[in-house]
């Protein structure tokens, strides 16, 4: 349930995306460069963000394609639900060019999506989490709540926890994780008070 020590950050998201379409050939010999935004690098410490872009001549030159995310990411104290991560460059401005740019938007959204469904756990950083399993066929089900009093409410709906074959809970601000033994003396711990 625990991997990372700390959160990703836009900048890291936009690099390994990138790394990602180099690998998968996706990204077109056209580009003049692809460089991450480092001014105000945000902490990536929720999962209900998608991946964007837009795309448009430069006022000078070329064809700039600015990829960004929009949600929620968990920036805090933020009002605006776009962010920029990175912009590639080509200097070419002919239709093919803005056609293969165009592309290479596409292939930053999808792959942006796969990433961030395969890293969900990863890119939790707020609130607590809970996984049950009710036997061994491995089954499980995932609670998300804000507070820890709100997961053993939760979690109290399930009855007997002797029942689960397992529960895991943890505290995604700082990972601390509590198996079906500490469950179960958190759940007596907050019923006795």
């Amino acid at each position: 349930m625990d991997t990372l020590k700390r959160p990703y950050t836009t900048a890291e998201l936009f690099d390994c995306l990138l790394l990602q379409l180099n690998k998968d050939n996706k990204v077109p010999d056209l580009l003049d460069y692809a460089i991450t935004s480092k001014y105000d690098i945000q902490e990536l410490r929720y999962y209900e963000f998608s991946v964007g872009y837009h795309l448009q001549y430069g006022g000078s030159e070329g064809i700039y394609l600015d990829v960004y995310i929009e949600g929620d990411w968990g920036q805090q104290g933020r009002t605006e639900h776009y962010y920029s991560i990175g912009t590639c460059k080509t200097l070419r401005t002919d239709d093919d060019a803005m056609i293969e740019m165009a592309k290479l938007g596409a292939w930053f959204v999808i792959t942006g999506d796969k990433v961030v469904r395969e890293q969900v756990d990863d890119l939790t950083w707020k609130g607590y989490s809970a996984k049950l399993t009710k036997n061994r066929d491995g089954k499980s089900l995932w609670l998300e709540c804000s507070s820890m009093e709100l997961i053993v409410q939760n979690l109290s709906k399930y009855g007997d926890m002797d029942s689960l074959y397992d529960v895991v809970v943890r505290n995604n601000e700082t990972r601390q994780v509590w198996d079906k033994t500490g469950v179960m003396e958190l759940m007596n711990n907050y019923s006795g008070s």
